[in-house]
């Protein structure tokens, strides 16, 4: 009987996977694609059961490309990209060389529509004095073409705890400061800063000409991050230089998919949502932004 309603439960998420599929505009047919970050908790072919993975990929498919932190390994990863296939056979993914070291060692990834958007050059990890070093790639979707830092600062290496958090993000800044001495300008920073945007720590990336983050610490702009009490953080954020990234249309979001997916059947545990969400899916939510591929290329 259990079997029975997993398989159910399975052929659902399948279902409405299709039907939103079928409902949502293409937003690379429309000249806009969505980019998204995403730190799936402890993501691993052994952390989730197929049901929990098929939510993660219902969630997934929202987006054109996104940037995934916390992944454990590569079997996961081909897993959720077979089955994304099914809705999209052009999904692919780029999967990183481990970063860090000992527990703190994970990898980072890339899934996205390779039908409208292809892979420049070549990948690699950056190279500095980071505990979890970040993966850096370059893409172009028609007319747009950018580079992508991911990265997931480590909470609490080497016992350094906020102190620590804040040298790694002045390395990032520096970083990206580095490759927008480049050709490419259209450099997004990106992943789980384990700080908030209106931290010191972000004081020398805000100067770097007009570096933004899509989220800032406004009340209605909501949370990341959840517990199983309440929401906690905003870790998770996209930054960019608005006087470059002249294709950002000005859309973003969270994708607040514990309030759409784990109501509480019953109606009498407050905590519900997030108690499920968090292990099934992840305690962190997608951010989101839009942009622009029919414009000219600026840089």
């Amino acid at each position: 009987m259990k079997n029975k309603r997993t398989v159910i439960s399975v052929l659902l998420i399948i279902l409405a996977c299709l039907t939103l599929q079928l409902l949502t505009p293409k937003t690379w047919a429309n000249q806009t694609i969505k980019i998204a970050s995403w730190n799936i908790r402890d993501l691993s072919i052994n952390s989730r059961s197929d049901f929990e993975l098929l939510q993660i990929c219902y969630i997934l498919q929202n987006y054109d490309f996104i940037a995934i932190q916390e992944v454990n390994d590569q079997k996961v990863i081909l897993k959720l990209v077979k089955w994304l296939k099914v809705l999209d056979s052009s999904y692919g993914s780029l999967f990183s060389p481990a970063s860090g070291t000992g527990s703190e060692k994970e990898h980072y990834t890339f899934i996205y529509r390779k039908k409208s958007i292809k892979r420049l050059g070549s990948e690699k990890l950056a190279e500095g004095d980071f505990a979890r070093p970040p993966f850096i790639a370059s893409f172009k979707a028609k007319n747009f073409d950018f580079t992508v830092i991911s990265i997931h600062v480590c909470f609490a290496c080497n016992g350094l705890e906020e102190e620590g958090r804040r040298l790694e993000i002045q390395r990032l800044a520096l970083l990206y400061s580095t490759l927008l001495n480049g050709q490419e300008k259209d450099i997004f920073l990106m992943g789980d800063f384990n700080l908030e945007p209106n931290d010191n720590a972000f004081l020398n990336l805000q100067t770097i000409g007009n570096t933004k983050p899509i989220l800032t610490c406004l009340a209605e702009e909501g949370c990341t991050q959840f517990s199983t009490t309440r929401e906690t953080n905003l870790f998770d954020n996209i930054w960019f230089d608005r006087n470059h990234v002249n294709e950002y249309s000005g859309v973003h979001g969270i994708h607040d998919f514990d309030e759409q997916l784990f109501e509480d059947p019953s109606g009498d545990s407050s905590d519900y949502r997030e108690r499920y969400a968090r292990f099934a899916v992840s305690d962190h939510r997608p951010v989101w932004a839009e942009f622009r591929i029919d414009l000219t290329d600026d840089d």
